[in-house]
């Protein structure tokens, strides 16, 4: 059978319309576990964030970034949107062995990434991808718009292996969906408050290993009486120094 526009359509690797999976951007909830599914080429690299719903198990694809530079570029990039945000990352994607996919991890690692290396099977993991999005449980941003490009022409060849082009963000996002047991959420700063009465030159303890005064308004808002407001968070409760610190 003669190669065609009709036949490619039918080998389209997700044969679901832009509108099933598309949704207007929002504001993530901090709550929300998110990470970053990394394809690294000698020519581009391609990093798709995600974040999962608690409630719904949906994954949103949030925001993306394709393109060509040097590897410090890169880091500087990913971690504009966020230095908390793991990435996972095939090490051995892309021809690399073993060998050069440890020397790829620890690279980023030193230039500042939080990088953790997964198994990022080609055909279980686009049928995991392929049930999120039929049953709803990936969605995508109106804004990431080069994944929904390069989806558009993700395909089989005739002998119904995937093709190898426009890919890189289809493989990250493989990645992120590989390893979405991996996500996490948004560190919480930890502020530790003495159960003596408050004073001012007492110590508020911020982690990680950072210290601050307590303000006036601050002790007025947090406690009644000397002692913590009933509601005030769990994280709220432990004295950090005795009252003869100083100030």
């Amino acid at each position: 059978m003669a190669w065609s526009a009709v036949t490619r359509r039918r080998r389209i690797v997700y044969p679901m319309p832009d509108s099933a999976v598309v949704v207007k951007d929002f504001a993530i909830p901090d709550h929300w576990a998110r990470a970053y599914g990394l394809d690294v080429r000698w020519l581009a690299t391609a990093v798709i964030w995600g974040a999962r719903d608690p409630e719904s198990d949906v994954l949103y694809l949030y925001c993306e970034y394709f393109r060509e530079a040097e590897p410090a570029a890169h880091v500087a990039a990913i971690r504009a949107r966020g230095v908390w945000i793991p990435g996972l990352i095939d090490a051995q994607a892309n021809g690399r062995t073993q060998v050069d996919g440890a020397r790829l991890i620890r690279m980023y690692r030193e230039l500042g990434l939080a990088l953790q290396p997964i198994d990022n099977p080609l055909e279980s993991g686009v049928t995991d991808l392929w049930q999120r999005m039929q049953s709803g449980r990936l969605k995508v941003f109106t804004s990431v718009s080069a994944y929904l490009d390069e989806r558009r022409l993700y395909r089989r060849d005739e002998k119904d292996q995937i093709v190898k082009e426009h890919d890189n963000l289809q493989d990250a996002t493989r990645c992120l969906v590989n390893g979405i047991a991996r996500l996490c959420t948004k560190p919480v700063p930890h502020v530790y408050l003495s159960s003596t009465p408050i004073h001012p030159s007492y110590r508020l303890s911020i982690r990680p290993n950072r210290f601050k005064h307590a303000s006036a308004d601050q002790c007025k808002r947090l406690t009644q009486n000397g002692q913590p407001k009933a509601g005030v968070p769990q994280q709220f409760k432990l004295p950090v120094c005795p009252a003869s610190a100083p100030g």
